[in-house]
């Protein structure tokens, strides 16, 4: 009995020693491909971002390490080395949802996308194509001068998650929800391939990230419907 309790304790170590050394291997390679861009906990952009969730759910999360992607294409290269080491990785707009470990995670890479916060207003297509790491104050400050208004979500600090959910907004009623305006995903497959997502383009994709989330691409920026509004500024 002995000798079988200390074959299973040998095994089981064994295996977290595996699966500790395939955690830090999958910082590695991200960290060789992307030098600047990915953070040890000991540093002190990893401890600032880590904490930077609106949702208290996300805080006590201790990712391996923190990466911090300013393009499609940094992503892109990440998902890929990620997917090919067979690594846990959780992606964070702005971290406002209460499901704790939706946007961060212990043990594997958080995706911080704050630097992907671009906002793009095209008038002639009445849409605007933002960064997914915007925040919604972001966006409607953008547009507000223009007298628009994208369907978004009620509070300015919260991020673009909800448009891969639902998304409720003062203009529900008329003109549906978020995900219901959403005309384009530009969104990162498990391969590290970069595609628009559309009614016309993939469209079982783009059906399906309208309420899935990120489990089916990472989603690194967004069209969105506008309208044009008389109105705009922010409630204090």
């Amino acid at each position: 009995m002995h000798s079988t309790l200390s074959l299973t304790v040998s095994v089981v170590a064994a295996l977290v020693g595996v699966a500790s050394g395939q955690l830090m291997n999958c910082c590695a390679p991200l960290s060789q491909a992307l030098p600047d861009k990915v953070f040890a906990p000991n540093n002190s952009t990893y401890i600032t971002k880590n904490a930077d969730s609106w949702s208290f759910t996300e805080f006590f999360f201790k990712p391996s390490c923190v990466f911090l992607p300013t393009s499609t294409q940094d992503l892109s290269i990440a998902v890929k080395l990620l997917g090919k080491n067979t690594c846990t990785f959780a992606v964070k707009g702005r971290g406002h949802s209460s499901l704790p470990g939706a946007a961060n995670i212990d043990n594997g890479v958080t995706i911080h996308t704050s630097h992907l916060n671009k906002t793009t207003i095209d008038f002639e297509g009445e849409s605007v194509r933002v960064g997914a790491g915007n925040s919604l104050g972001n966006i409607y400050r953008a547009l507000g001068p223009q007298n628009l208004v994208a369907i978004l979500g009620r509070y300015e600090k919260v991020g673009l998650k909800l448009a891969l959910g639902a998304g409720l907004s003062f203009l529900n009623n008329r003109d549906g929800l978020a995900v219901d305006n959403v005309l384009s995903y530009e969104a990162v497959l498990a391969n590290g391939t970069v595609i628009n997502t559309s009614r016309e383009s993939h469209p079982d994709l783009h059906w399906a990230l309208k309420g899935g989330s990120n489990n089916f691409a990472v989603v690194s920026s967004y069209v969105l419907r506008t309208f044009k509004t008389p109105y705009g500024g922010f409630i204090s």
